[in-house]
């Protein structure tokens, strides 16, 4: 999928459950003003659909592509059908898998919420970065100043003359709107605990998965 496509719109009805694999997609809050700010970012750690699927319930959230990339997508029908199997050692471990996902998710959107109040722009500017470019692979990020004071919350001229001190110290290099990372320590230094809390709950869940997968392929074999 490319970047700027919109998967789902507020509030409207969800058919997949969607996948990212090299994509990296932004969860946003809508106003009534026309503006958006992102809560959370998802990218191959996750899944988008999680309201629909448990609770069958539209989500109050637009979910957008920001980097492009290969996404999966599976019908919510057939995830809720082997949900509803009752005692089924498939259902058992999706079960498990969802929930498991969603705990982190919950932690993201938290954590994104108290750095937006309580932390500093460059320190909440840098965590932002480092959370976009762990989900990128390192990719550079092709996205201006502009549209990341958007995503935030704050004003452009402010992430602007933030983002042109990192450029100065060496951190990062903007080229027309594509931003590399050339300092990752230097970036790591700035960013608040946001980050490495998110960073250690998305390494947690990953090593929680691998488990509950290999579990779930040893009670498949036998």
């Amino acid at each position: 999928m490319f970047r700027g496509e919109v998967i789902l719109e507020t509030f409207e009805k969800l058919h997949y459950a969607y996948f990212p694999i090299t994509a990296v997609t932004s969860l946003l809050i809508c106003l009534h003003d026309g503006n958006s700010v992102e809560v959370g970012m998802v990218g191959n750690e996750g899944m988008l659909g999680i309201p629909t699927l448990i609770c069958k319930k539209e989500s109050g959230l637009q979910m957008t592509i920001v980097e492009t990339g290969y996404v999966y997508r599976v019908n919510l029908n057939s995830l809720q059908n082997v949900l509803c199997r009752s005692g089924g050692r498939r259902s058992g471990i999706l079960q498990k898998l969802i929930s498991r996902y969603t705990q982190a998710l919950i932690l993201q959107i938290s954590q994104f919420t108290a750095c937006n109040r309580r932390h500093t722009l460059d320190q909440h500017l840098s965590s932002w970065l480092l959370l976009r470019f762990d989900r990128a692979h390192t990719r550079p990020l092709l996205i201006t100043y502009e549209s990341i004071a958007c995503l935030l919350g704050v004003r452009s001229e402010s992430i602007t003359v933030t983002a042109k001190q990192f450029e100065l110290a060496g951190i990062i290099k903007n080229n027309r709107g594509q931003i590399e990372l050339t300092n990752r320590a230097g970036m790591e230094n700035i960013a608040c605990e946001c980050y490495k809390i998110i960073k250690n709950e998305s390494n947690c869940l990953a090593e929680d998965l691998n488990k509950l997968m290999f579990i779930g392929m040893k009670n498949y074999l036998h």
